[in-house]
Order: C-alpha cells, then sequence, then structure tokens
C-alpha cells in the first residue's frame, strides 16, 4: 500500500469506528475523543510488503473521566479497505498510561513511532508525545526480553509438531495410570497443590528487576533440592510438584504417581493446543515453515524486539522505524537458519544483562510524573 492508501485506509476505518460501536453514540472514534491514531505492526516498523495488513493504535478521551459511565478500557476494530484488512485497537487513556508505564512493548513502541506514521493527534496527543520520556525505564529490559522469549517459545513449539506431530490424544495407560484418578489421588493433589501455593510470594512491592531475581532464586532452590532426591531432568512444574510431595511427606509410590498425573495432564494440554494450532494455522505461516522449518516472521519478531529493547536501554531511545528493516525482511524470507536464529536468542539474554546494568534509564518509572501528565492531558482535553 502507498502512503496515500494508508491515509485513506485510515479514514475508512475511522469511518466505520464511528458508525458501527453500539450504544457508545459513536465514540471513541469520534473526532471529539480521539487523542491519537498511528499506525502499527510492519508500517511503523517500516517493513510493510504489498501483502501487509494495516494496523492501526488510538487513543480516546472517553466520557467516563467526566460521568458516572462505567471506566472505558479498550475497543478493537477489524474493518477491510480495498481488499486489505485493517485492524486497530483504541485504548481509554488511562489504560493506555498504565500499560505504557508498565513498558509494554507494543504500547510504549507508539509513542516513538516514525512522524509520517501519525495519523491523527490531537494537542493533548502532542503532549503525550513530549512526554514519552518520562515512559522509559530498565523495565523495558524484561519487558522486549519476555516477549522475545515468548515468540521463541512458540516457534520452537510449531517447529516441533512440523517435524515430529503427535499422532494421538495421550492415554492415562501411556503414563501408568488407571483409567481414572481415585478419590485418593485428588486428595493427595490437592495437598501437593496447597503446599505449592504456600511458596508464593507477594512480589507486588519489589522492583521488576529485584522481583525476578527473587523468583529466579526460588526456581534455583527448588531445582537444587529436587536433584538431590532425583537425576531426572524436570521441567518447573514437574519440579515444584515433585518438591511439595517430598516436603509433605509422600512416600515414593504416591511421589511417582503425582509426577506421571501432572507430565500427562501436561501432556493433553500439548495436546489441546496443537489442534488448536493444525486447525487454525495461518496458509501463509505454514508456507513459511514448510519452506524453512521455522516461522521466519516469528523469527524477525524476536530479532526486532532483542534490537529495539537494547536498543533502547543502551540509548534511551526507542527505534520504531527499523534502520535494520531491510535485514529483518530478509530473515522473514528465510536468509537465517533456525540454529542461526537460536544462536541469537541464546546471545541476549546476557546482552540484556549487561544492557540493564549499564543503562542511562531508571530501574523505574516516575509514576507520581507520570500521574500528573496523564491528569494534565485531561484537564487540557477540557480546557
Amino acid at each position: 500500500m502507498t502512503s496515500h492508501s494508508i491515509t485513506e485506509a485510515f479514514k475508512a476505518w475511522h469511518k466505520h469506528g464511528r458508525q458501527s460501536v453500539p450504544g457508545r453514540e459513536s465514540w471513541p472514534f469520534s473526532s471529539d475523543h480521539l487523542v491519537f491514531v498511528v499506525a502499527g505492526g510492519s508500517h511503523a516498523y517500516g517493513m510493510a510488503t504489498e501483502s501487509s495488513d494495516f494496523d492501526f493504535c488510538g487513543v480516546t478521551m472517553p466520557k467516563a473521566l467526566v460521568t458516572i459511565q462505567p471506566s472505558y478500557q479498550q475497543t478493537e476494530l477489524a474493518h477491510e479497505y480495498e481488499g486489505v484488512k485493517c485492524e486497530g485497537k483504541v485504548y481509554g487513556i488511562v489504560k493506555y498510561f498504565l500499560l505504557a508505564a508498565q513498558a509494554n512493548p507494543n504500547i510504549i513502541e507508539q509513542l516513538w513511532v516514525d512522524p509520517s506514521h501519525i495519523l491523527y493527534c490531537s494537542a493533548v496527543g502532542d503532549a503525550m508525545f513530549e512526554a514519552r520520556n518520562h515512559f522509559m525505564s530498565k523495565k523495558l529490559g524484561w519487558t522486549f526480553s519476555g516477549y522475545a522469549v515468548a515468540q521463541m517459545k512458540k516457534i520452537r513449539n510449531h517447529r516441533k509438531w512440523l517435524l515430529s506431530p503427535p499422532t494421538h490424544r495421550p492415554t492415562r495407560a501411556e503414563f501408568g495410570l488407571p483409567d481414572s484418578p481415585s478419590h485418593e489421588h485428588n486428595v493427595v493433589k490437592a495437598a501437593v497443590q496447597k503446599r505449592i501455593d504456600s511458596w508464593a510470594l507477594d512480589l507486588d512491592g519489589l522492583d521488576p528487576d529485584r522481583r525476578l531475581e527473587v523468583q529466579d532464586t526460588l526456581q534455583r532452590s527448588i531445582e537444587d533440592y529436587v536433584s538431590g532426591v532425583t537425576a531426572e531432568r524436570l521441567d518447573a512444574l514437574e519440579a515444584r510438584t515433585l518438591a511439595a510431595g517430598v516436603a509433605i511427606g509422600l512416600p515414593d509410590e504416591y511421589l511417582a504417581r503425582v509426577q506421571a498425573e501432572a507430565r500427562y495432564e501436561d501432556a493433553i494440554a500439548s495436546w489441546n493446543k496443537y489442534q488448536a494450532w493444525a486447525k487454525n494455522r495461518n496458509p501463509a505461516r505454514a508456507q513459511l515453515e514448510a519452506q524453512f522449518g521455522y516461522d521466519t516472521k516469528h523469527g524477525s519478531h524476536v530479532v526486532r524486539l532483542g534490537r529495539q529493547g537494547l536498543e533502547a536501554l543502551r540509548t534511551g531511545v526507542m527505534q520504531t522505524k527499523r534502520p535494520d528493516a531491510e535485514e529483518l525482511l530478509a530473515i522473514r524470507r528465510g536468509a537465517w537458519t533456525y540454529d542461526q536464529l537460536e544462536e541469537y536468542a541464546a546471545s541476549i539474554d546476557a546482552e540484556f544483562k549487561e544492557a540493564m546494568a549499564m543503562s542511562p534509564l531508571s530501574s523505574k518509572p516516575d509514576l507520581k510524573t507520570i500521574d500528573n501528565i496523564l491528569t494534565n492531558c485531561v484537564e487540557m482535553w477540557g480546557s
């Protein structure tokens, strides 16, 4: 799509929104309530192709701020313009501020879009763009790396299913279990879960970096404890289940049964995910996976998220429109092998830790300042 057609697509999507949101007197799509709207996705990254959909994201000043109506959160809207899918979200300004303060990658990058990708902007929108530095903190190191890890997990699961698809729904017999769990087992399971729950910590008051450090320390402690019980390598859930069983004094035969039940439940969950993936698979993504052995579009997202986050930590500036767009497009087209992507994913953990330690950004956002900015925006809107 050309720059002109992007603008026209936005106008068509905006008009559709004004006409199709029932019971809200045409808001949040009315210009009387829109704060700003920007291009998102591949267009914002400078990576759009002829087949790219168009994504929008906007902020609205909902009536709920000045009336007794329930607090407005967000509206999602899909429309088609000249054969191209146009999708977008409009957030209430309060929710938008909250997500930006939490360094949500999909949100905070919008405050750093290229000026050509700002499709509509009010005076309040201008004020938000001017205040964008206040939303930047080391917290984005956790969120951007976390999103990249989530993308890699999805890629690995899909690759596993691609190379070795499950052939049938797991059965209890395959895990050495009877046809149905006994009442006695359900009692034991409840006791194990109660012990696991007792280990949960209230970490909401801690800084994000400290919170993850405590969680990591707890998990390592559980793994060290379990290593003294079994030489078998267990995932996090299995390790906690075994540790809890040992802690409440379960005999070995019950420990084995509890573990087998946990593995069976995990296998069923994996089977259900596989079925949903196979049924709802995007044809274009399926073609990429068949050709390159993994979803190269997800792979390009992993690299983009890693680079965006590291750049922001090191410079304090978010580059939404990617200077490496051509390389990222090449990765999407299969320029990187799966092994190259895995090597990159393995390397960024240490890079993020180093960048966070050296970053000029504050460890957390100044919520009092952000709250004052929000208050000023609301007052500016009403003046």
